[in-house]
């Protein structure tokens, strides 16, 4: 599994990515799916501008949440 900064630097760019540069940016959001997207498809449906979806990570590279996430062109992560 090796030791723990070697998972949270494979995640920095994700991390750097999700931080909102000011107070006045959306709110940025990163799912964490591993089946169907079910969750992830209510969420896109029902943010506003004050918030968006900028990453979606699986531990399952055939997780139907990361095909839904490239359909609406969010980067993902396996």
């Amino acid at each position: 599994m090796g030791d723990r900064r070697d998972r949270v630097g494979r995640w920095r760019p994700l991390y750097r990515m999700i931080r909102a540069a000011s107070v006045d940016d959306p709110l940025r959001i990163a799912v964490l799916a591993s089946g169907r997207g079910s969750n992830l498809a209510a969420l896109l449906d029902g943010l506003d501008a004050t918030a968006r979806i900028v990453a979606v990570a699986s531990n399952r590279a055939d997780a139907i949440a990361l095909a839904r996430a490239k359909d609406v062109e969010i980067v993902t992560e396996v």
